[in-house]
């Protein structure tokens, strides 16, 4: 092989390898507003994501309410008197914590889900 061969093989190893990358995740979330904003990339440093993440959110209070890994979700729940962030290996799980966490122990029944995002593997 001669070295532009091996410049074009190690190119396409490249390109396969991000392309097979694991992506972080971030969920951002407006407690004035109910707006959720949510991010995945396999590129961005946490901190890139998390600032990706908070310019899809309009709102002036967006925060960063969690972070994730590849194959994780993480889903908002919220209600007029609290919101909470739940964290699982599936959308349903993720769903069911921020419910858990938003009900404050069955104290609050008025708390819905608002957003939710999974990161591929």
């Amino acid at each position: 092989m001669d070295w532009k061969q091996l410049i074009a093989v190690a190119v396409a190893l490249s390109c396969l390898a991000a392309t097979a990358a694991a992506e972080d995740g971030a969920l951002a979330y407006s407690p004035s507003t109910d707006e959720v904003s949510s991010g995945s990339s396999a590129f961005f440093s946490l901190r890139e994501l998390q600032i990706k993440t908070l310019e899809g959110c309009s709102a002036d209070d967006c925060r960063i309410v969690a972070t994730f890994r590849a194959g994780q979700c993480a889903a908002v729940a919220s209600s007029d008197k609290s919101f909470g962030v739940g964290k699982g290996g599936s959308q349903a799980e993720a769903e069911s914590a921020a419910m858990e966490n938003c009900a404050s122990g069955g104290q609050d029944s008025n708390c819905h889900v608002v957003g939710q995002h999974c990161a591929k593997e």
